[in-house]
């Protein structure tokens, strides 16, 4: 039998994510980056995004090859939240899932005490104090910015 087809070459797409760190309560940018085999930007398509066990959110491909969505980091998130991705396929580019997950680091709260001191006009004082998480522990290492008004 003779006869005649069509043939639809698809370029394969390649998902990474670009892991980020977030405060509880904050709005945080969860970016796929799409590439082909050969380590080229695509700047099209569309990537759908899931975000823990959320339903997946679907986000355009920009020039840069950048797929992003908004995600609202819950008020009681904690330790990491890891986020998944698929390539819609379309007339250039072939389906694909991202294959290792991307990973949302929450940002642990932390309160400061700050010592008591006592002091004259014009002495010269050294301030210290404690930083602990939201569990209670001691943070070992940081930078505090004391500012007197």
């Amino acid at each position: 039998a003779d006869g005649t087809g069509q043939l639809t070459v698809r370029t394969p797409t390649i998902l990474s994510p670009v892991n980020v760190s977030a405060n509880k309560g904050s709005t945080a940018p969860i970016t796929v980056n799409v590439k082909d085999s050969n380590n080229l930007v695509i700047p099209s398509g569309t990537v759908n995004i899931t975000v823990g066990q959320d339903e997946p959110v679907p986000a355009t491909v920009n020039a840069s090859g950048e797929a992003t969505i908004n995600y609202e980091v819950p008020n009681d998130a904690r330790g990491t939240i890891n986020f998944s991705a698929t390539y819609v396929e379309n007339d250039n580019y072939q389906a694909s899932t991202m294959a290792t997950a991307g990973v949302i680091t929450i940002r642990k709260g932390v309160t400061i005490v700050v010592d008591s001191i006592k002091a004259n006009i014009g002495d010269e004082i050294t301030l210290s104090g404690t930083v602990t998480d939201e569990d209670n522990e001691l943070v070992p290492e940081g930078t505090v910015n004391y500012e007197i008004e």
